[in-house]
């Protein structure tokens, strides 16, 4: 009798769990038998952080620091880091950020052949 009850416990625990996530909202689901079931809803996206996104976007910015090191030149792109640096605090924030690094020399060297 003491494991039935222990059985039945843990049941109305799992209940209690399933209708304490389901207080955040449900959807329902069509399961493979037919039968259709309410499933608590997932977390909102904005907790959730996009991986593919900021890779893409990391990537994105590096080969726009090597187009511009290719097109302004060295010294060109140099100059105009210092102008930015002369700036005020989002100035010098943005001189730090396209300031010329091992990844973006490297994207600069590649890409300057078919730039042209």
């Amino acid at each position: 009798m003491n494991t039935s009850f222990k059985e039945f416990d843990g049941r109305l625990r799992a209940i209690d769990r399933k209708a304490k996530a389901m207080s955040n909202g449900y959807t329902p689901k069509v399961k493979k038998n037919g039968l259709i079931e309410m499933e608590p809803a997932k977390r909102p996206l904005a907790l959730r952080l996009p991986l593919k996104g900021l890779v893409l976007l990391l990537a994105g910015g590096l080969v726009y620091k090597a187009w511009l090191l290719n097109s302004l030149g060295a010294a060109g792109y140099a100059a105009k880091l210092t102008a930015l640096s002369d700036g005020g605090a989002v100035e010098k924030a943005g001189a730090f950020l396209m300031q010329v690094d091992p990844a973006t020399r490297m994207i600069a060297d590649f890409i300057g052949p078919f730039i042209g």
